[in-house]
C-alpha cells in the first residue's frame, strides 16, 4: 500500500487527482490515477520479488502538477492474482507460478492434460508471472520482463504463436515484449505495451482485434490509433481500453451499444465512449455477441455501464436497454475501485474492500446467497462472507475474488469444478479455493 499526507493550503485546494507511478530502478511502470480524496492506495499487478519505488504527483484540474513526493521504501508484493474464464479459473501463487482449475477439454488448465479438475493444478513450467487473463477455453500469463505465454484452445489463433493447434502447456506469444497488461476474450487476446500501444490476436469476426479488418490473426496485430492505453479488457466480441487521460476506447461488436459510442454499429477500430472521463478501470462482458455490455469505474468512485441490459447487468435498476445506447450510472455505487464483467453479470470492489454484484444470478454468481432467474438483480447486492477483497473477476456464470490474507474465494456455477473447492456443486455464497 502507498500512503501519503495530503498537502495543505492552496496546493491542497487545487488537487483533483493523484498519480502514482511505480519504478523498477529508473524505469517507470504503468501509472495509477487516484481520487483527490484518497490518502492511500493498494497498487496491484506488481511482480513478486521485485523492489519498487513510487512517485506520487498531485495534479490540478488544468493538468498542472501542484505537489510531488517520492516514496523510496521498497515493496515486495505477495498478493495472489486471479482470472476467471468461461468455466475455468487461474491464479498466481505467492511464488509467481500459476495454478488453474475447472474445465480442461482444450488444455486450458495448462498442466499437460485434458481432464477437468475441481481443485487447482499447476501450470507446467511457468514462473515469474505478474498478471493473468482467461478466455472461453484458453488462458494467458504476463511474465516479468514483459513477455506473454498462452495455453489452451487455439482454434482462432488466440494463443498468438502462429498456428491453430491447441496447446496443453504454455507457448510464447510471437513478437510481444514489454507488455504491461493483458486480457483474454472469448477467442482473442490483447496486450498493452509499455508506451501505451495495444496489440491483439485471435478471432476477429466482429473486428475485436481493432486493426481495421475482420480477418483472424495467428500472431499479434496492432490496434489502430491507440498510443496511450494503460489497461485493456476483452469479451467474446468486443474489446475496450482505458487511456492515460481517463477516456475509454472500444472496438468490435456493438450489439445493444456495447461500444458506448451512441450507436449499435460494429467498429473495426477504436471509438471513444461518449461521456466517460476520468476512468481508472474498464470491463468488457458477454459470452454471446448479441448480449455484450461494458462497465467502467471512474476516479470519483462511481461506476458507469452501457450495452445489453437483459438481466440487469448495467446495474441501473432496470432490465431494458436504453432507447439511445449510452453509459448509465450504476445505482448506489460511489466508492468503487475495481470492476469485472461476466456473461450477464457485473461486480465491483467498493469501499473498505467489500464486493457488490448485479445482473444475472441463475447459478448464484452474485454471491448473495440466492440463485435462480427470479433472483436476478438489476441493482447492486452485497456479496456475503467476504472481507478484505482487493480484486474480483467474473467468468461466464461464476465469480472469484482475492480476499483477506491473500486468500481466494469463488462462487456460482461449478459443473466443471471452476470454483476450485474440490466439488462440482454450485455455491451461491463464496467458498474457499483449496491448495493456493
Amino acid at each position: 500500500m502507498v500512503s501519503w499526507v495530503p498537502p495543505v493550503g492552496d496546493n491542497a485546494m487545487t488537487i483533483t487527482t493523484y498519480v502514482i507511478t511505480p519504478f523498477i530502478g529508473s524505469v517507470a511502470q504503468t501509472p495509477v490515477m487516484v481520487s483527490q480524496a484518497a490518502t492511500s492506495h493498494i497498487v496491484t499487478g506488481l511482480a513478486n520479488g521485485t523492489t519498487y519505488t513510487f512517485v506520487l504527483r498531485g495534479i490540478n484540474g488544468a493538468g498542472a502538477e501542484t505537489a510531488s513526493s517520492k516514496q523510496s521504501n521498497p515493496v515486495t508484493p505477495t498478493s495472489v492474482r486471479v482470472a476467471a474464464g468461461f468455466a475455468h479459473s487461474c491464479a498466481i501463487t505467492n511464488g509467481g507460478s500459476v495454478k488453474c482449475w475447472g474445465e480442461n477439454g482444450n488444455g486450458q488448465l495448462g498442466n499437460g492434460g485434458s481432464v477437468d479438475s475441481p481443485s487447482p493444478v499447476s501450470v507446467t513450467a511457468l514462473t515469474g508471472v505478474v498478471a493473468l487473463g482467461a478466455g472461453y477455453a484458453h488462458a494467458c500469463a504476463l511474465v516479468a520482463g514483459g513477455a506473454v505465454k498462452c495455453w489452451g484452445d487455439n482454434g482462432s489463433g488466440q494463443l498468438g504463436n502462429g498456428d491453430l493447434i491447441d496447446r496443453r502447456t504454455p507457448v510464447p506469444v510471437v513478437g510481444i515484449s514489454g507488455a504491461i497488461a493483458i486480457a483474454a476474450g472469448g477467442a482473442h487476446t490483447c496486450a498493452v505495451l509499455a508506451g501505451g500501444a495495444v496489440k491483439c490476436w485471435g478471432s476477429n469476426y466482429r473486428g475485436q482485434l481493432g486493426n481495421g479488418s475482420t480477418i483472424d490473426a495467428r500472431t499479434p496485430v496492432s490496434v489502430a490509433g491507440l498510443s496511450e492505453a494503460v489497461t485493456v479488457s476483452a469479451s467474446l466480441g468486443h474489446t475496450c481500453a482505458v487511456l492515460s487521460a481517463g477516456a475509454v476506447g472500444c472496438w468490435g461488436a456493438n450489439y445493444s451499444g456495447a461500444l458506448g459510442d451512441g450507436t449499435t454499429v460494429a467498429s473495426l477500430v477504436p471509438v471513444a465512449v461518449a461521456g466517460i472521463n476520468g476512468a481508472v478501470d474498464v470491463a468488457a462482458g458477454g459470452s454471446y455477441s448479441e448480449a455484450l455490455h461494458t462497465c467502467a469505474v471512474l476516479m470519483s468512485g462511481a461506476a458507469m455501464c452501457w450495452g445489453s441490459n437483459s438481466d440487469g447487468q448495467l446495474g441501473n435498476g432496470m432490465t431494458s436497454n436504453a432507447p439511445t445506447p449510452a453509459p448509465v450510472p450504476v445505482t448506489g455505487i460511489t466508492d468503487a475501485t475495481f470492476v469485472t464483467a461476466g456473461d450477464n453479470h457485473t461486480c465491483v470492489v467498493v469501499g473498505a474492500s467489500a464486493l457488490r454484484c448485479w445482473g444475472r444470478n441463475v447459478s448464484g454468481q452474485l454471491g448473495n446467497g440466492t440463485s435462480g432467474n427470479a433472483s436476478n438483480s438489476p441493482s447492486p447486492v452485497s456479496v456475503v462472507n467476504v472481507n478484505g477483497a482487493s480484486v474480483v473477476t467474473a467468468g461466464d456464470y461464476h465469480t472469484c475474488a482475492v480476499v483477506e490474507d491473500d486468500g481466494l474465494a469463488c462462487w456460482g456455477y461449478n459443473a466443471a469444478g471452476q470454483l476450485g473447492n474440490g466439488t462440482t456443486v454450485d455455491a451461491p455464497t463464496p467458498v474457499s479455493v483449496s491448495g493456493i
